[in-house]
């Protein structure tokens, strides 16, 4: 019988066996279906925070991440990537709708869709007009007179500095309660608070006369203390487990020299860092002190620039021209906020860590109002 091949198995060959076909690609009791894990449908996500898409298809008879289908997520004309599961952080502000199309090998295809938005949605506090704002991540509202905002670590009570009518003083507002205390109460000018990492304490600037000090106190106000004894004014207060830094003031003839020190422990004499650089400014650890941002004079222009904790490699993070001051590192490491007048009159800024997509902060704020001194909320 030409063209006829017979095939014999003999059990006492052992393994051969006759050749197979492929496991089918789709499983045959089901019907193939894409199943989206994240995000959910009208998710909404912080800027730049990282957006985590992950997806299967139902009826496939094998995990997807082996198989020969392809994945390709997709916003409008611009592939985001060809993975069952990314994570993407550069999506602008605004509503998107995101498109997963899979692609067997046979060319067979499904797709489904979902909507997300990215708005800012991350708490903060300023100072505009002689009040506190505070955004819940929604909406914005005034919530004390005052100015120079500090949150407590656990972000539950806000510390500032309230004009008594004698004097400034500090005082604390519970922000669930809305009561408020005075913490100081006294005709010497107490501003610029600042929170220890344990919650426990406070430091801040006292100006008696004319000398300006360095003071700390416990939370409550009770056993406060000069923290330093220079013969300069002190500046710019900020706590972290690396310590307090802060800067120094000194008049030399017709120009300001401004220095950085860090208190590393109460008790201990201040360290001078930086190299006694004198153009620094605003100093704020960021990453619980693992690194440093600061303002640095270039000219006619302030600019932002980051530090190690002993103020070594100093490197600049916004260097365009203006007036950049006030910069603090978001709690999730994905942004920094800071005032400038880059387009005019001082208001609120955000970028990524590196300086880079600068924008104002996308808030629904009256134009024109200088903001100063925004603090992250914990």
């Amino acid at each position: 019988m030409s063209g006829l091949v017979s095939v014999w198995l003999m059990p006492w060959l052992g393994c051969v066996q006759a050749p197979t076909e492929p496991a089918p690609l789709i499983d045959p009791n089901l019907e193939p279906e894409t199943r989206l894990l994240s995000p959910a449908e009208g998710e909404v996500f912080d800027l730049w925070a990282p957006v985590r898409f992950d997806a299967y298809v139902q009826g496939m008879d094998r995990p997807s991440a082996c198989c020969d289908e392809s994945f390709v997520w997709a916003v409008g004309e611009k592939v985001l990537g060809e993975l069952p599961t990314l994570t993407v952080d550069d999506l602008p502000l605004g509503d998107h709708e995101i498109t997963l199309t899979v692609t067997d090998a046979e060319g067979s295809q499904w797709q489904e869709t979902v909507r997300i938005t990215v708005a800012f949605t991350s708490p903060l506090a300023w100072w505009e007009n002689g009040e506190i704002m505070l955004f819940d991540g929604e909406r914005t509202e005034p919530v004390a007179e005052g100015f120079d905002p500090a949150f407590t670590p656990d972000g539950s009570q806000l510390l500032y500095a309230a004009d008594t009518g004698k004097s400034t003083d500090l005082a604390i507002l519970d922000l669930d309660s809305g009561v408020e205390t005075l913490l100081t109460d006294d005709v010497e000018a107490d501003a610029q608070p600042t929170v220890s990492p344990d919650g426990s304490e406070v430091a801040w600037i006292r100006r008696e006369g004319g000398d300006i000090q360095l003071w700390v106190a416990d939370l409550d106000g009770a056993r406060a203390r000069q923290a330093v004894f220079l013969g300069v004014a002190v500046y710019e207060p900020h706590w972290s487990h690396a310590g307090i830094v802060f800067r120094t003031q000194t008049p030399v003839t017709a120009l300001v020299r401004k220095e950085l020190y860090v208190l590393r422990s109460l008790g201990d004499l201040p360290e001078r860092i930086a190299d006694g650089d004198p153009w620094l400014d605003y100093p704020h650890w960021t990453d619980g002190g693992r690194f440093l941002l600061a303002s640095r004079s270039e000219g006619r222009n302030l600019h932002i620039v980051r530090m190690n904790p002993d103020g070594s490699g100093v490197e600049p993070v916004i260097a365009d021209a203006g007036f950049h001051q006030n910069a603090s590192l978001s709690p999730n490491g994905t942004k920094i906020v800071f005032t400038s007048d880059r387009e005019g009159g001082l208001d609120l800024y955000v970028s990524r860590l590196d300086g880079s997509e600068i924008v104002r902060l996308p808030l629904d704020l009256e134009p024109g109002v200088p903001r100063l001194r925004p603090v992250w909320r914990p």
